[in-house]
């Protein structure tokens, strides 16, 4: 009876968290600027043993949580990175995801510089161009979720071992940083709101100041995209078809 009690209850927080996490990651649309942009930047780091292009520019729309572009100087105020899409390529949005630090993991996001204090400028098809100034918090890199544990517990069929794989989970979901939505927890980055949707062209920030690294001092960009809530309107399905030719 013990045994059949506890398979009820890991199944209903399987069952019940495992929808809420399609709800969540359903209620967003993330468009990658991975293979459509061409990006350019104040400095780049180099770093010896390693390609100039290690930490070069394209690597902040790659799609990979692993790489990230780095800005050459020790002092980033003033400090940019601009993506320009190709050709006749535009993108439908009214919010940039910026996951800025480095995001490869959790110790080296602390021991790098993150930043602070942005100003975004925003390039439009019609060539109209709007700057939005903020603060970011420094909370980047995500916070792992016990639901993801609950589930990876759950999986295990011996209720025994199900408290070891949820600690360990616990444990090694510590170490790591939550890049997209597809994972459970409070994935990283952070919006900068454009308020209404526009046709993008182009989009530059400049870094103003930064939260200092515990032992580096180099400033960081894991990955930017746009994203959309996928519950538009008529009138916005409409305009982003209109933008981005589909």
């Amino acid at each position: 009876m013990k045994d059949n009690r506890y398979h009820l209850i890991y199944a209903f927080i399987f069952l019940f968290f495992s929808v809420t996490f399609l709800i969540q990651a359903d209620s967003v649309d993330f468009t990658l600027f991975t293979i459509s942009s061409r990006n350019t930047s104040s400095s780049v780091l180099k770093e010896k043993g390693r390609p100039d292009t290690f930490y070069g520019a394209d690597k902040a729309t790659d799609g990979n949580q692993k790489t990230s572009w780095c800005s050459g100087n020790k002092n980033p105020e003033g400090e940019w990175l601009s993506v320009q899409l190709r050709e006749d390529k535009t993108v439908y949005s009214n919010r940039i995801h910026v996951f800025h630090g480095v995001g490869a993991n959790r110790i080296l996001y602390g021991q790098n510089n993150r930043i602070k204090d942005f100003e975004l400028i925003v390039t439009q098809k019609n060539g109209k161009i709007t700057r939005h100034k903020g603060k970011f918090n420094d909370t980047a890199c995500g916070e792992p979720d016990p639901r993801y544990c609950d589930a990876e517990a759950y999986e295990t069929g011996n209720n025994k071992n199900r408290e070891v794989v949820y600690d360990n989970c616990i444990k090694e979901s510590r170490k790591e940083c939550f890049a997209w939505p597809e994972t459970y927890g409070n994935f990283s980055g952070e919006e900068v709101v454009l308020h209404d949707p526009v046709c993008i062209k182009e989009i530059k920030i400049i870094i103003k100041s930064v939260y200092p690294g515990s032992k580096y001092r180099d400033t960081c960009i894991t990955e930017i995209s746009a994203q959309n809530s996928l519950y538009m309107s008529d009138e916005e399905k409409k305009q982003k078809k209109a933008c981005e030719g589909e």
